[in-house]
């Protein structure tokens, strides 16, 4: 199969699609194989749907006739011409026409460059808007539940928020309590989080009380209490960090080297030190730092593999790393088996069907993602390409991001 792209493709702000570019450059120099190439445009598809899967839900948040909702429709041209290119790109294997190849590149290329620029402009309006909390997701959730209380938005929406919300509950907390405390008052400081973490929590079940009758004073009611008591964790937060530092020192637990106790990482090796009690041990389970990047879902698969990516990332074995793509791979398999044996509903009822075909196919994608995520970081193994580490920990993030996310409402629901 022979194909000349015009000279160097322009590379793109996406990690997966780069991959694609490069994949063909290297295929027509003989360094990939067709199948290789098949992976990465698998990988690519993997991704176009769970961003169209994240759109749409975010579609859902914005007002009618709004900047931002006059904005999506650019983007949702964008996913179409995507779409597009990709299938032409595919559509290459099967006739070995370069011409197919390179327009679907090409048209792939500019639909995601152009989406990126009108991800900056949603951005850059967002900004704009009235800040409710410093708490990126309790400010979606106070401004989503102002527009169900104006009409302007569905209730649905403000459902959808108020679940991801309580998959991210203990953030803020754990930020604060991962701080090295200037004193002895270490006990005081997180009897005082845990209260006003609690009234977090009581104002939201308030604001829930909405779906049980209908009335929306719950949710005026439930988010004030949650917004006062959020202002009062960060105003906290910000108390611990502008703290004057002590002279005292630790040890670093990975290079032994002496570092300020006020510092939460080695300034040498990068370590991460985790939460102490008053007696220097580790404190318990659930108030563990996490180490999972912000913006993603903080999970047992994203901490170990985070951890065991830092160590190889410090010069460390890669035992570790490939012992958790194992039991990544052992998962997804699982769940891939789980996947296929669920009964689907009974023929007719359109609507249950329906919804059981976007929960199989959004899982099921994520499942890819995952996968493709795992099986980039394993190629670090061959040849130590440490693009392979960040951009494979990156795909895992994200199917992981997307897996926590569909589970959080069937959880919220008991």
């Amino acid at each position: 199969m022979q194909a000349v792209l015009p000279g160097m493709m322009e590379l793109t702000r996406c990690p997966q699609l780069n991959d694609l570019i490069r994949g063909v450059e290297q295929y027509q120099q003989g360094v990939r194989t067709q199948e290789e190439l098949k992976n990465s445009l698998r990988q690519m598809e993997s991704l176009y749907k769970v961003m169209w899967s994240a759109f749409q839900r975010q579609l859902k948040l914005y007002d009618k006739g709004t900047p931002l909702w006059q904005l999506s429709s650019e983007v949702e041209d964008g996913f179409k011409g995507l779409r597009r290119g990709l299938e032409l790109v595919r559509g290459w294997f099967t006739d070995d026409r370069s011409e197919r190849l390179y327009e679907g590149i090409d048209l792939a290329r500019t639909c995601m460059d152009g989406m990126f620029v009108t991800f900056d402009k949603m951005a850059a309006l967002e900004q704009n808007e009235p800040k409710y909390s410093e708490n990126p997701f309790l400010h979606e959730v106070i401004r989503v539940g102002r527009g169900v209380m104006a009409g302007k938005l569905p209730g649905e929406a403000f459902k959808d928020v108020l679940a991801r919300m309580k998959t991210l509950q203990k953030q803020t907390a754990q930020e604060i309590l991962g701080l090295p405390t200037p004193s002895d008052d270490d006990k005081q400081l997180r009897s005082k989080v845990r209260g006003l973490m609690e009234r977090v929590y009581s104002g939201l079940k308030e604001a829930e009380l909405y779906f049980s009758d209908g009335r929306s004073d719950h949710i005026g009611k439930g988010l004030d209490t949650a917004q006062a008591a959020m202002k009062e964790l960060y105003e906290l937060k910000t108390a611990v960090e502008d703290a004057p530092p002590t002279d005292q020192v630790r040890a670093c637990w990975r290079c032994k080297k002496d570092v300020p106790a006020h510092l939460p990482t080695c300034d040498a090796c990068g370590f991460r030190f985790p939460v102490t009690g008053a007696d220097g041990e580790p404190m318990a389970a659930e108030v563990v730092v996490i180490r999972t990047p912000r913006g993603h879902q903080a999970t047992e698969v994203s901490e170990r593999l985070v951890a065991a990516v830092e160590e190889v990332q410090m010069g460390g074995p890669v035992g570790t790393l490939l012992e958790v793509l194992e039991d990544i791979r052992r998962r997804v398999g699982l769940a891939r088996h789980k996947l296929d044996t669920v009964a689907p509903p009974p023929l007719g009822q359109i609507e249950e069907g329906t919804a059981y075909q976007e929960a199989q196919g959004g899982i099921g994608a994520a499942l890819d993602l995952m996968a493709a995520g795992a099986e980039r970081l394993a190629r670090y193994e061959a040849d130590r390409d440490p693009e392979h580490l960040s951009e494979g920990l990156e795909l895992v993030l994200v199917a992981n991001d997307q897996l926590v996310e569909m589970q959080a409402p069937a959880d919220s629901n008991g």
